[in-house]
């Protein structure tokens, strides 16, 4: 781990100061048909200011054709529902700075920062596709079981030993 942030080490020069910011902070993201736990990785800026609140994730890549580009951490889910929460927490605010740490893990090391501002429009827009999304899952969901509770010759037992068995 430490041959690969090595590299990024200069990327982060610009990061808030650890009495500025919180690292690695729980946040408990409401507001949509499910509530949402994550961990931003750090995150500066809340309460009554008009500063754009800033949300940051370090990601490693073995290769970097997978870094988002700037206009894609606005639509990326994960980032959007930090977003959500910052914004939540910063009413005043007009938007929202986005940024990912990439960490290369193969061949010849590499780091490189993408960042973005959202507004706040932008990421209410995209929250409200991604709640659209969550509440067809549950609709789905029920009805799949509805469906198993039904026929229950349909279930699919032989994945019962996967990821833990199964309940049943």
């Amino acid at each position: 781990a430490r041959e690969i942030a090595a590299h990024g080490i200069d990327n982060l020069a610009d990061l808030p100061r650890p009495e500025e910011a919180v690292v690695e902070g729980d946040v408990m993201i409401e507001g949509g048909p499910l509530p949402m736990k994550g961990i931003i990785d750090y995150r500066k800026g809340s309460g009554p200011t008009a500063a754009p609140p800033l949300v940051g994730d370090h990601k490693t890549s073995s290769d970097p054709k997978w870094m988002k580009a700037p206009y894609e951490l606005p639509q990326n889910v994960q980032m959007v529902s930090y977003a959500k929460w910052a914004l939540d927490k910063a009413p005043q605010a007009k938007a929202v700075t986005l940024k990912h740490h990439y960490y290369g893990t193969k061949r010849k090391r590499w780091a490189e920062t993408v960042e973005a501002t959202a507004t706040r429009a932008v990421i209410e827009e995209q929250w409200e596709g991604i709640c659209g999304t969550i509440t067809e899952m549950i609709e789905t969901a029920k009805l799949e079981e509805a469906q198993l509770g039904a026929n229950p010759d349909l279930m699919n037992l032989s994945a019962c030993s996967d990821y833990g068995g199964c309940a049943f």
